[in-house]
């Protein structure tokens, strides 16, 4: 677009490469300038704005979208994207690991105690958290390891009341001793000495956990990671509509946890109810006039040191709306490759051709051709060494589906073919789900072959 538009205001006159070049980092500056701009008109009325209500609308329904489409931050975008999912993948690793810890306490801790009585009761509690038993152990919007830590330090401090307990909760925790007074009538005040526990040790990694669920939390206003994530969910919750959450209230009625589904509603609820101009029972919890005034100081400081870092990136190629898939032959097997972000493409095998024949493979032939000198796209002309061979034919036999195929090729006939490039994006919607569904099918029903050398 940005050529096309160099080729209209010099249109008529001869230029040099280095005239157009000189243009072009013109126009880049020019939409720079007016990214800085709006940013700086934003930032201004999001500070002289002390109402929540203003704040949800000026950023849902302006602001936002205005970051989000930005060309010249694509790249900003998707290391804030990655940076949230490298969080959620630490903190899922944590949270297994500290669930393993406090799992094999309390099997020990089981093990050791005199199972009778309110020992009894608690033991029976935590055995019915960890087999997901909702009708003895109840609900909770915790993570099951931080449900079951809390559960275990019950299950201690219940323990050390009684015989031979000080010595069983000394392998868990590290204890003190506190002085009590007991005062009988007529009779001179006691001091009773009494244990207790000081500091829980039989579960480190719980506070490793907890503080990795902080780093991704609503709080951190001055990671631009974590609030660009909550910026994308504000203007999720704004355009989505209310029978998205029909099925919610049937969770109250099964054995599955509720919470999840309940939380969610809740967040959106706080947008959707500025959106609709509905009264409002409470202030938001999440969607707080700090999130998005503190939140937006510190996505405009980072845009800010990006752009004047010389980094616009109108280059990108894996715009992280869309999953992008590519065609790819390697000794003599067709592959796709699936780009979900900025990990490594997931491999998926299409087909393996059979080039041992006098003639060779016309569908090996064909894909070849078009992947070596067509990777483009464009209408296709391809002259076949076979003269009963025909584009129609080929594209029959090169192992693909026909929805998969139908993003690849236009219309066919003869010897020619519309090409729509090795490299394709689809929207991240529910036809891309089904689809990405439809590739793991055909690798497992390939038996998972890996792709040659094991990189993309």
């Amino acid at each position: 677009m940005a050529e096309n538009h160099a080729l209209r205001l010099i249109k008529g006159r001869t230029i040099s490469g280095n005239q157009l070049l000189t243009h072009r980092r013109g126009e880049l500056g020019m939409n720079i300038q007016f990214l800085l701009d709006a940013i700086a008109r934003f930032e201004n009325e999001s500070k002289s704005s002390n109402e929540t209500n203003h704040l949800i609308e000026l950023f849902c329904y302006q602001v936002i979208p205005f970051l989000r489409d930005q060309a010249s931050i694509e790249l900003l975008r998707r290391r804030w994207r990655k940076k949230y999912e490298d969080l959620h993948s630490q903190i899922a690793s944590l949270e297994q690991a500290a669930l393993e810890e406090v799992t094999s306490a309390f099997r020990k801790i089981e093990q050791t105690v005199a199972n009778r009585g309110s020992v009894a009761k608690k033991v029976a509690r935590i055995n019915a958290i960890l087999s997901g038993n909702p009708g003895k152990a109840g609900f909770t919007s915790w993570p099951l390891y931080r449900e079951v830590f809390f559960e275990i330090k019950g299950l201690l401090e219940t323990v050390l009341r009684t015989r031979g307990g000080r010595e069983i909760c000394e392998n868990y925790a590290i204890l003190g001793v506190k002085e009590k007074r007991i005062i009988r009538v007529n009779k001179c005040p006691i001091v009773k000495r009494e244990p207790y526990i000081a500091i829980f040790t039989f579960a480190p990694s719980v506070e490793k956990a907890r503080l990795a669920l902080d780093a991704a939390h609503w709080e951190r206003t001055k990671d631009p990671a974590v609030m660009w994530h909550y910026f994308e969910c504000a203007l999720w919750c704004w355009n989505t509509e209310e029978s998205y959450f029909e099925k919610t209230s049937d969770l109250l009625k099964v054995a599955s946890n509720p919470f999840p589904a309940l939380s969610e509603k809740a967040a959106w609820l706080e947008i959707a109810k500025i959106k609709n101009r509905l009264s409002i029972d409470h202030p938001p919890l999440i969607f707080t006039s700090r999130l998005f005034k503190e939140g937006f100081c510190a996505l405009a400081n980072e845009i800010t040191i990006f752009l004047s870092n010389g980094c616009p990136s109108g280059d990108s190629k894996l715009p992280t709306d869309q999953v992008i898939l590519e065609l790819s032959l390697k000794e003599e097997r067709l592959w796709v490759l699936v780009y979900m972000g900025l990990s490594k493409p997931k491999e998926v095998y299409l087909k393996r051709f059979n080039t041992g024949g006098i003639n060779g493979s016309s569908p090996y032939d064909f894909i070849e051709n078009l992947l070596q000198n067509h990777a483009d796209r464009g209408e296709v002309l391809i002259d076949f060494a076979d003269k009963s061979e025909n584009i129609p034919k080929a594209l029959e036999r090169i192992g693909m589906r026909e929805s998969f195929k139908n993003l690849f090729f236009g219309q066919s006939r003869g010897n020619k073919v519309t090409f729509h490039g090795s490299r394709i994006g689809i929207p991240r919607n529910e036809e891309c789900r089904l689809l990405l569904e439809e590739l793991d099918e055909i690798h497992q029903k390939a038996g998972c072959p890996r792709y040659p050398n094991g990189e993309a």
